[in-house]
């Protein structure tokens, strides 16, 4: 419906939102789990402790954002500027606090009522009148449909364990969580090297139209990471729980990785393989001719789903097991070289 063009401003919007996202979730999204599991005793406090810290970093970087787009003289901010927001507000989801506390499926039934309003919206204006729909209504609907997921994931979890809030060390928790999250913090920054700066570049160098040709092929990225997102919501709390666990076994313990390892690489083998064996198929079924330049950045992508579900298993056994400092580093060198690649590679190569 968009169109290739429209479609790379959307994907750029994304793209910057997602820095924001990361600064705004402080590296909360990866040690909610470990810091729940370890201070069980602790869980509204924690929450609540988070969702001060985010509100804050998200009010600097919305201040921050509005100046940028009103000194910038590009039509393009002014467009994407409810998507930024829309997006962004991601941030705020307690989804790690969902599934420390064994509550996973609760949170994906308000995940799916969330996409459920979104996708409302947009099919509505698709099947009443499809020129409305605009990059701004989009951003609109973005918006409109995580404010009621926000508010309706916080009420549940707040209200069920609200008795154990000790308002006294609020402030000092906002404090420590400041200190503890920076290297992760610092660390998901330069892995947005990995993801978001090459969509920035592709932009920068080639424009509208040739990001909206790789996008549409990082779309199925997105599904194939679904998978790998749920599966990793389940071995995670495992993983933190067995850390703890002072007498377990190095041999128990790096089986159980391994077997983490492999059910990651088979439940992703179904989506990545016909991405890299029928790429032009599936392209040509979703998208129209002006998209076929995808094909072959999809047969690349899914090559990369196949190795990040590794990945997945070893940033979580680093992070739970306190090394941030070293993840730090690790990110810090190939998010690195990624955006120098990002700088040779996208002006010749392009999508």
């Amino acid at each position: 419906v968009l169109g290739s063009v429209n479609f790379g401003i959307l994907s750029y919007g994304l793209a910057i939102s997602a820095y924001i996202e990361t600064i705004v979730r402080y590296g909360t999204d990866k040690t909610l789990v470990r810091d729940i599991v370890h201070q069980e005793d602790r869980i509204a406090e924690i929450v609540t402790v988070t969702m001060i810290l985010k509100l804050f970093l998200f009010f600097i970087c919305l201040c921050l954002l509005l100046i940028y787009i009103k000194t910038c003289q590009n039509g393009e901010n002014d467009l994407v500027l409810w998507i930024i927001i829309g997006s962004s507000l991601t941030a705020f989801e307690a989804k790690g606090a969902y599934d420390a506390t064994n509550n996973i499926r609760r949170h994906c039934i308000y995940f799916a009522g969330f996409r459920s309003i979104f996708f409302f919206f947009i099919w509505i204006c698709i099947f009443t009148n499809a020129n409305k729909l605009t990059l701004e209504y989009i951003g609109i609907a973005m918006t409109i449909s995580v404010c009621v997921y926000m508010a309706v994931q916080y009420k549940w979890i707040l209200n069920r364990y609200s008795k154990r809030i000790i308002f006294k060390s609020i402030n000092n928790g906002i404090w420590q969580l400041l200190r503890c999250n920076s290297f992760v913090c610092f660390a998901a920054l330069c892995a947005l090297g990995l993801t978001a700066f090459n969509q920035v570049i592709l932009k920068k160098y080639c424009g509208a139209d040739e990001l909206g040709v790789y996008a549409a092929a990082w779309q199925f990225f997105w599904v194939g990471n679904l998978f790998i997102l749920q599966l990793s919501r389940v071995g995670h709390p495992i993983l933190a729980r067995k850390l703890l666990i002072d007498e377990i076994r190095r041999i128990e313990l790096f089986s159980f990785i391994f077997k983490y390892m492999a059910v990651m690489v088979a439940a992703i083998l179904p989506i990545a393989l016909p991405m890299i064996v029928f790429p032009d198929l599936i392209i040509n079924t979703f998208f129209s001719q002006e998209f076929s330049q995808s094909i072959t950045p999809l047969r690349i992508i899914g090559l990369y789903l196949m190795v990040i579900s590794f990945g997945v298993v070893f940033s979580q056994y680093i992070i739970i097991s306190r090394k941030d400092k070293l993840y730090m580093i690790i990110v810090l060198i190939f998010g690195a070289i990624s955006m120098m690649l990002s700088w040779f590679i996208v002006p010749k190569f392009q999508a």
